[in-house]
């Protein structure tokens, strides 16, 4: 789980110590069942993502490609092996968040099989 805090932090340009912090924190704190993958590519970490399992339901999350690295499959090919992970650890349904202006995310994730089921929005008290 530490590289993959340590990435997905560097892989979205996070330099600010107090948001890397609060990255890792977030990921410290999934109290169920979770697996962390990464991806290398001649040698290098180049993508990572996460997934976290209960009661037959799997979360996808955090899946972050290096920006140099993006459109050669690598989030496509790190997916796959998640969602095949969730079930080994016997999810049954695999369900994910995206940023809607997020095109290349929404394009991946309907690849790989998933539709847009409702949509919500973030609100704070003026």
């Amino acid at each position: 789980m530490g590289k993959c805090k340590k990435h997905g932090a560097a892989f979205e340009n996070v330099t600010d110590e107090t948001k890397k912090n609060t990255f890792q924190k977030m990921l410290s704190r999934v109290m169920i069942d979770a697996s962390y993958g990464i991806l290398y590519y001649e040698g290098e970490p180049v993508a990572c993502a996460s997934i976290a399992v209960e009661r037959g339901y799997a979360l996808l999350h955090n899946v972050i490609v290096t920006s140099s690295m993006r459109g050669k499959g690598l989030g496509e090919k790190l997916c796959r092996a998640m969602i095949a992970k969730a079930k080994e650890m016997g999810a049954e349904h695999v369900f994910l968040q995206v940023v809607q202006s997020n095109q290349v995310a929404m394009n991946l994730y309907k690849k790989l099989g998933f539709q847009k089921d409702y949509t919500y929005w973030y609100m704070k008290k003026a």
